[in-house]
């Protein structure tokens, strides 16, 4: 009886695997397209491309998600969308923590989208500790200063449009 069941679920690992991958590979490529189309100012099609991104990780990876919450709080932030940046930046960083194997300079970085939102919206005391942290975070996953030193300005710049 074990070894039958084991047969069915070697059988159906087997059929399931390939579409996987195959619905991984659409959202890899729809990602770098994505981003191709925000670099090129093509704002509608990178909506688009980014929230079929989502969709698919949604159903697909959760480790995919955070990816695709970032990406797309990216493209609001870029038109000036703060009050749609926000909840999608905060979710993308929710969903990093869940993973104790999160790259802590995404984990980083989305902090500082985070924070870079806040400020863009004039709540500054919420950006503050956030560019703060997300400060040491990188420091602390490089252990270089380049990356950090110019977050840590383009957070000065931004507190001193607060005070």
């Amino acid at each position: 009886m074990i070894t039958r069941s084991l047969a069915v679920l070697v059988a159906l690992v087997a059929l399931v695997a390939p579409a996987l991958a195959q619905k991984e590979d659409r959202w890899n490529q729809l990602q770098a397209d994505g981003m191709v189309a925000l670099g090129q100012n093509r704002l509608a099609d990178a909506e688009k491309l980014f929230a079929e991104c989502l969709a698919i990780a949604e159903s697909l990876d959760a480790r995919l998600v955070a990816p695709s919450l970032n990406n797309l709080a990216t493209l609001y932030y870029t038109e000036r969308k703060y009050a749609e940046a926000e909840p999608l930046y905060r979710r993308a960083y929710t969903a990093m923590q869940t993973f104790p194997d999160a790259d802590p300079l995404d984990v980083a970085r989305t902090m500082n989208n985070l924070a870079i939102c806040y400020a863009a919206d004039q709540r500054y005391a919420e950006a503050e500790p956030l560019f703060a942290k997300a400060l040491a975070a990188l420091l602390k996953a490089t252990g270089h200063a380049s990356e950090a030193n110019a977050m840590e300005e383009r957070a000065r710049a931004i507190a001193k449009k607060g005070r």
